[in-house]
């Protein structure tokens, strides 16, 4: 018997086979059957974990982080998880693993748009681009439509009795226009009271509306219509240089009794 006070690696010639690392200070001996056999058999020399780069001796602790394991308490931070797709939106499950969890969470987030991520408004008079109406304002928009179509209701009411107490009369006509002046009489007291059939107004009851009907013939704009000494007289800016003619096309309004 020999003990060997060096590691060595055995060969053919040992019962155990080639290959075996054996530890310094094993014992050997020679076989009747002339091989060599190692009193303790192959004994163990060094241990790792699949995560490990080198072997380690004596009494060593194997954790989950040696072998690529996750403890049951562990933390996950640094493991990298594979998973596939999900088809459609499911909550997670206790108890089911991370790899299916994790397809479930990617779901979620791929379905959501952009407005999940924006900053809510709770009222009608922020102007921040971007940002998303809170539904609590659906109540208070739909009251204020509701007020607004009251009052566009009440309105035309107002609108259609006013309208019923006016009347209206248009029409054209042709005034001669003397040089030196930048005005003429369109009408009367007595015509406008003839033209609505009237035997007397009051002109705080009269609006006359005038536009040029023929710019060529009589190249001024008219600025309005005025009242004075008992007539409305039309109103232009330049004054004439010569006699011409104006055709003025009128509105009047008249809302007394």
């Amino acid at each position: 018997m020999y003990n060997i006070t060096d590691q060595f690696t055995t060969t053919t010639d040992f019962k155990e086979g080639a290959g075996n690392i054996i530890p310094a200070g094993s014992n050997v001996y020679l076989t009747v059957d002339r091989y060599w056999d190692v009193l303790a058999g192959t004994p163990v020399t060094g241990v790792k974990g699949a995560k490990e780069a080198y072997y380690r001796r004596g009494n060593v602790n194997i954790t989950p982080a040696n072998i690529g394991a996750v403890a049951e308490d562990g933390n996950i931070s640094d493991t990298t998880v594979t998973f596939a797709d999900a088809t459609t939106r499911v909550n997670l499950v206790s108890g089911e693993k991370v790899s299916v969890s994790f397809k479930k969470i990617k779901k979620w987030f791929a379905d959501l748009k952009s407005f999940a991520f924006k900053d809510l408004a709770n009222n009608l008079t922020t102007t921040t681009t971007g940002s998303a109406l809170d539904a609590s304002q659906g109540k208070i928009l739909n009251d204020k439509y509701g007020e607004l179509n009251q009052s566009l209701g009440n309105l035309k009411t107002d609108f259609k009795i006013n309208l019923d107490g006016i009347k209206i009369k248009a029409g054209t006509i042709v005034k001669e226009v003397k040089s030196g002046n930048n005005s003429f009489v369109l009408f009367n007291f007595q015509q406008v009271a003839e033209i609505f059939g009237l035997q007397t107004l009051s002109a705080t009851d009269i609006v006359i509306l005038v536009s040029n009907g023929d710019g060529n013939a009589f190249p001024a704009h008219l600025e309005g219509v005025t009242f004075m000494n008992n007539s409305w007289y039309v109103v232009f800016k330049d004054i004439l240089q010569g006699d011409m003619s104006c055709r003025v096309q009128y509105v009047i309004f008249y809302w007394g009794n």
